[in-house]
């Protein structure tokens, strides 16, 4: 009874702490802005002039990160693409259950993670395009229903986690078509700013969510194998012996470390988003942001990389899911709604000063 006090007193703070940010921003008045044509369609932007703004600086960041996440997805899918087959290189998820009488055999045998790979490259190739949109309608409606898929990745990935590394029934797709709908027709349908608060609140939930998420599994992954402490023998020495010719990496991985490159990746993402929101009419901010897509998915990728490439010094590599129950899954989305909205309103008061 007392848990069950405890998870409903968890729901009920997280959502006072969001109802307060969210009548905060009931008084804030929106600035008149005007917006900027992109170049291509002279439809209006998501955006006003930016201070300091040179468009060469724009295009050449906006290019070199697109370059950057279309080489590591090439590299990326080329790992995808040739799945390890020897058991030491295949890291399998394992999901953490509070049920001591759970005899779901995924939970004992663990699920591969390769589709989770494969959503990464995906991820990467979804942003790859993104950008490139960006460069080319600049940020708007226009450019909003293309990069509806980029936050469809981020959502995919999120759902994996949390139903043990695997898309297990149709239901997904359901749900996948009714959210690219929902985005799609609320952001084509709504006005100026209605159209870009709505999708940027959306885009920083799924930032920070994602953060909230990597941050969990590399924790459980850590206490589990700390636990297991001597149930996971050593390999002998021919095991973890490196004969590898290729000089970039060792081809034994300390694992679990490799995870530390997904909250990296998903951080790096997150600030830039955070920055760029914050101070929206900053030419810098935006750059900053953009880096942040050439620093961010290049790790994603070697985290496929290390993953499918690399062995471990104990016998089989896992990562430990943690049990996310209903009630968690309320308490860190409304979280990440919060931190979204947060950011927004203090974006509103970088503008009026």
């Amino acid at each position: 009874m007392s848990l069950k006090c405890g998870q409903l007193l968890a729901i009920i703070f997280s959502g006072g702490v969001l109802g307060a940010i969210t009548l905060s921003l009931s008084s804030v008045t929106i600035p008149e802005i005007e917006l900027v044509p992109d170049r291509l369609t002279g439809y209006p932007t998501w955006h006003g002039v930016y201070q300091g703004f040179d468009r060469q600086k724009n295009d050449s960041m906006i290019t070199f990160a697109s370059a950057f996440m279309l080489v590591v997805g090439m590299i990326g899918l080329k790992l995808v693409l040739n799945p390890p087959t020897k058991t030491s290189f295949i890291t399998r998820f394992y999901t953490v259950s509070d049920d001591p009488d759970d005899n779901n055999k995924e939970s004992i045998s663990g699920v591969p993670t390769t589709g989770f790979n494969r959503s990464l490259v995906i991820y990467t190739f979804a942003t790859f395009v993104t950008a490139i949109a960006a460069l080319l309608f600049d940020i708007g409606k226009l450019w909003s229903v293309i990069a509806v898929s980029h936050n469809t990745l981020e959502l995919t990935t999120l759902l994996l986690i949390g139903s043990g590394g695997r898309i297990k029934n149709v239901s997904y797709f359901v749900w996948m078509f009714i959210y690219i709908i929902s985005v799609g027709g609320i952001c084509v349908f709504n006005d100026f700013p209605i159209d870009a608060l709505f999708f940027k609140i959306q885009g920083l939930s799924m930032d920070y969510a994602l953060v909230i998420e990597f941050v969990r599994v590399y924790i459980t992954t850590k206490k589990h194998l700390q636990d297991a402490g001597n149930e996971t023998l050593p390999l002998n020495s021919e095991e973890i012996h490196d004969n590898n010719t290729r000089k970039l990496l060792p081809t034994t991985f300390n694992h679990p470390r490799h995870i530390i490159f997904l909250i990296l990746a998903s951080s790096a993402h997150a600030i830039g988003n955070l920055l760029s929101t914050i101070y929206a009419s900053s030419a810098k901010t935006t750059l900053i942001f953009e880096i942040c897509y050439a620093i961010a998915f290049p790790l994603y990728i070697l985290f496929v990389y290390v993953d499918t490439q690399t062995t471990s010094i104990i016998p089989q590599k896992r990562i430990y899911l943690p049990y996310t129950p209903t009630w968690k899954v309320i308490v860190i989305s409304i979280n990440s709604l919060a931190l979204a909205l947060l950011t927004v309103r203090l974006s509103f008061d970088a503008t009026t000063k």
